[in-house]
């Protein structure tokens, strides 16, 4: 606006002049008229720049200078926090016990077996070491409830070492109760400082041996209840007695039967075989022996098996107890 008014003022004299100039071709009257009208523009013009000014505000102060504001600083927004990192826990490992293990299978007498009072036979579980220690001599199998039927408190576990994720062979004798009726006896293992565990995930289930016993069996029922070598444990490439005992727990005399063994339960082929062909009575047993030439190599916790009746040629009150295995191990 301030600029306005300058022009204003510079084009003045211009204004006058031209005035002035038209009043000099006039007549008298007229000239006096044109002063008139000269200061008519001037008080006019003095009258704008009054009004401009007053909307315009206070005039510069000393020295020309317009008086300068002080800035209004808007208001800012204050920044958002910055959100704290958020971490996933990791999955935590599961410790694994020093003492567990999984019942794998029953080698011998499947649950139910039948058998006459006072018959003396060995059961034999497959257990398998799924904890952090190695089983070793000082581990033992232990008896702790239901029908004991002859078992002995504790039985050695083995004699050599069994690892993690190994499986083992565990095997007690027992003898059948003199009465008619079902029994089931209940083992656990126990480490060498006195502790007790089981199988499954709590270590805190027992395994166990089931039979029936019956007064009379009407059919044989053959089966092989030891596997005995002589020297044991055998030595790598030497010759060794190896002696299979089988027994007819059956209530009926079986006049032939074959048994096969085999010197490690994955061997393609029997080493040997017999023919019993004299008969063998109920509640009698009979021992074969073989002279085996030597085991190839050297072996811990080797299965060697036996099998009777390898054909199922007898009719049997159970066929399902003729194979016997046993966990040896082979000297270098």
């Amino acid at each position: 606006m301030m600029k306005s008014t300058r022009i204003l003022y510079s084009l003045l004299p211009l204004a006058a002049l031209v005035i002035g100039s038209l009043a000099c071709n006039l007549p008298g009257s007229e000239a006096g008229d044109s002063d008139a009208a000269v200061q008519a523009t001037i008080n006019a013009v003095e009258t704008e720049r009054a009004l401009r000014e007053g909307e315009e505000g206070p005039p510069p102060g000393p020295g020309g200078e317009e008086p300068t504001q002080t800035p209004v600083q808007e208001p800012t927004e204050e920044p958002s926090p910055t959100p704290k990192p958020t971490f996933t826990p990791l999955p935590t490992a599961t410790e694994i016990p020093c003492d567990r293990a999984v019942f794998v299978t029953d080698v011998t007498v499947p649950d139910g077996s039948d058998y006459s009072p006072g018959d003396v036979f060995t059961k034999t579980w497959r257990l398998k070491n799924t904890g952090t220690c190695a089983w070793t001599s000082g581990y033992d199998l232990v008896f702790v409830s239901g029908d004991q039927m002859g078992a002995p408190a504790a039985v050695q576990l083995t004699s050599g070492t069994v690892g993690t994720n190994q499986n083992l062979d565990v095997s007690v004798q027992l003898t059948a109760p003199g009465s008619e009726g079902s029994y089931k006896g209940y083992f656990k293992l126990r480490n060498p400082q006195g502790v007790i565990f089981g199988i499954g995930a709590t270590g805190s289930v027992a395994f166990y041996v089931e039979i029936e016993v019956l007064t009379a069996l009407a059919d044989p029922d053959l089966v092989v209840t030891a596997i005995d070598f002589d020297p044991y444990p055998p030595t790598k490439n030497d010759p060794v007695v190896v002696r299979v005992k089988v027994k007819n727990q059956g209530g009926t005399t079986e006049e032939g039967f074959t048994v096969k063994w085999w010197p490690g339960e994955n061997y393609p082929n029997p080493a040997t075989s017999w023919n019993v062909n004299g008969g063998l009575d109920a509640g009698v047993s009979v021992t074969l022996t073989y002279v085996y030439a030597g085991y190839p190599s050297t072996y811990s916790g080797i299965n060697t098996k036996a099998v009777v009746d390898t054909g199922d040629t007898v009719g049997e009150s159970n066929e399902g107890n003729n194979t016997f295995l046993r966990s040896i191990d082979v000297d270098p």
